[in-house]
Order: structure tokens, then sequence, then C-alpha cells
């Protein structure tokens, strides 16, 4: 079943979190891929040997991180769910408001990592020259960056903050002003990615954020300068 969590941890833990930390690390381990079924509520019942309670209030546990969703009814049951960094961005926000993260420092932290990404997809571009066409359609661009980047925690952490900026900005901002120039930008930062060109990739973007969060800063300073919200 794999390592299991140090005796000292494993005491403060509920049964519930036990068993979904080992749902976890099956899915992992298994390599489970979205929209597949886990096991029925009886398989996992013998397999884990806790209650019904345990095991359900596990699974939930899992719903609400968007780990899992539970489909009810006849040929439903927990199927893995996609992997989407807003379910991360989420669980961030919750935290961000806890300890009273402000969207400015939110736009900072995005201005600092995004052109990082962009200088590692150039820097790794001669070991992914097949990545060479355009980001498959429906594929952000800032995303597909990202992935070039090849630091699979930095991906998930960067694509996790933006899409509460994205988020909670598209309630807030006329995007089609912010659409203005990202052609071009994107056109820039893709070019360097290409040429190998590590500064320029780092520049161009660090250009195109700016940007962006200058457009925001100047438009919104109040919405920048409140808590980050868990929506």
């Amino acid at each position: 079943m794999g390592p299991q969590p140090p005796p000292a941890v494993a005491r403060h833990l509920k049964v519930s979190e036990v068993v979904a930390r080992q749902i976890v690390r099956d899915i992992a381990e298994q390599e489970l891929s979205p929209s597949q079924l886990l096991d029925n509520e009886s398989a996992m019942l013998e397999k884990y040997e806790v209650s019904r309670g345990s095991l359900r209030e596990a699974l939930r546990i899992l719903e609400s991180q968007g780990v899992i969703t539970i489909k009810p009814g006849q040929g439903g049951g927990s199927v893995v769910a996609p992997r989407d960094p807003q379910f991360l961005g989420r669980m961030l926000a919750l935290h961000f408001e806890v300890h009273a993260i402000t969207y400015a420092e939110l736009a900072a932290a995005i201005e600092l990592l995004e052109p990082l990404m962009a200088a590692e997809a150039a820097r790794r571009f001669t070991d992914i020259a097949e990545h060479r066409a355009e980001p498959h359609e429906g594929t952000d661009f800032h995303e597909w960056v990202y992935r070039l980047g090849g630091n699979g925690a930095l991906t998930l952490l960067v694509g996790a903050i933006s899409s509460i900026m994205d988020q909670h900005l598209r309630v807030n901002l006329d995007l089609d002003e912010l659409a203005q120039g990202t052609r071009q930008a994107h056109d820039a930062i893709r070019g360097a990615i290409f040429d190998g060109d590590v500064e320029g990739a780092r520049r161009a973007m660090a250009e195109h954020t700016g940007h962006t969060m200058t457009l925001v800063r100047q438009t919104h300073a109040e919405l920048l300068g409140s808590i980050v919200r868990w929506l």
C-alpha cells in the first residue's frame, strides 16, 4: 500500500482522513486517468477496512478538494476528476483569504513567475522540438508555456494562481480591453521560445504580463488592494 504517515502524524488524523490519503495514493500509483471509475463502495470497504460512514466522509473530502467527483444513481460512483488547476486555485483562495493575501500580491507573484516559466520553456526547447506547433485548440497559451517549462510543481502552482486572477477578474474587468495586443505579445513569446532565446522569452513574457497588470492597477486599484475572496 506504500509508505504510511509517521505514527506521530497518523495519531492526529481522523479515520476518514487516513482513508482519503490512501485513496489518493492509489490513484497516483495506479495512474488512474480522469473520468476513470474507482472501486465500488463494497470493494473499498473491504480494501480499506473501515466503516461505511468513514469511507463516505473520505470520499466527500476528496470531492471537496476536486480530486474526484461522485456520480449518483445506477452506473454512478466515484470518478477521478479532470486535472484542472482551478481546483487547486479554489483551495488556495480559501487559504489566501484566511491569511489576508491581497490580489496585488497575487499579481506580483504572477509577474515574477510567468517570465521564469517562459525562460525555462526556451531553455528546454531543443529537447521539446515536437511542441513547435501551435497550442491545441482550447488550450490556454499561458498554460502551454508553463508546461513547456517542464516543472510540474510550478506549472500547477502558477496555473492555480492565474486561475484565481482570471476567475475573479472576469467578473470585474472588461476583457476586451485586456485583449488588445495579446496576439502580438504571444507571437513574440512563442518566437523567442522557438529560437531557444532564454532572455528574449523572459523579457517578452515580462513585458506582456507587466502590461496586463499595469492596466489592472490603473483601472482597478481598489480590487487589487482587497483581500482575495474564496468563491
